[in-house]
């Protein structure tokens, strides 16, 4: 079986037409940071999962997710 490739074409930037109609959180990016990071540490604590032990692994998702609510207004897909 032969799967096709399809690569995103970088000049398209059709994904961002509704962007104004994404909602806005009205926070800095570094408090969206923050509540990320707090989210994370939180979860580590009351459930049965630990954080991954290099710090730069997690606190790398936890900037993504901060700039992700930043952008568009939720930190996950919707």
């Amino acid at each position: 079986m032969k799967y096709a490739r399809v690569y995103a074409d970088p000049t398209d930037r059709s994904h961002f037409e509704d962007r104004e109609n994404t909602p806005s959180t009205g926070k800095s990016l570094e408090y969206l940071i923050d509540r990320a990071r707090r989210m994370a540490l939180r979860y580590a604590e009351v459930s049965p999962y630990e954080l991954n032990p290099n710090q730069d692994v997690w606190e790398g998702i936890v900037r993504g997710i901060g700039r992700q609510a930043h952008t568009f207004g939720w930190p996950y897909c919707p």
